[in-house]
């Protein structure tokens, strides 16, 4: 599926996958760059209630998003509730874009036709196919 432009005049929805064990910084500051941007950004350790059914909060945010941008890191790879958001959004038919938290990082079967984005510390490059 080919994502259509991310351009913050309407109301663009993202959601943020990532695992708290090592993707947490880098969810943060792309939380925090989009939304200065104009974007309604999802991210749970800002969205979820304490006495919320975390599941079905995360379900109905994946089902409203426009964009699920995934942090791919160590963590987020073994991860079965970040594989889980992954594929409920490609089920769904929403936009998925991977983006490669850390170098080395092994990319889950799903995702590997989907074109890559690698973060470096000072920016974001598109690098092309996984």
């Amino acid at each position: 599926m080919l994502c259509p432009p991310m351009l913050p005049s309407g109301p663009s929805r993202i959601f943020i996958s990532y695992a708290r064990r090592d993707g947490a910084a880098l969810a943060q500051r792309l939380q925090s760059d989009l939304t200065k941007q104009g974007f309604d950004t999802w991210l749970d350790t800002q969205r979820l209630r304490g006495a919320a059914t975390w599941t079905r909060e995360i379900e109905s945010a994946l089902d409203q998003a426009n964009y699920v941008l995934v942090l791919l890191t160590h963590g987020s790879y073994i991860s079965e509730i970040c594989r889980s958001e992954q594929l409920r959004a490609l089920r769904k038919g929403t936009c998925v874009i991977p983006v490669k938290g850390q170098p080395d990082t092994d990319i889950p079967l799903h995702l590997e036709a989907k074109k890559l984005i690698v973060s470096r510390k000072s920016d974001l490059l598109v690098v092309g196919k996984a």
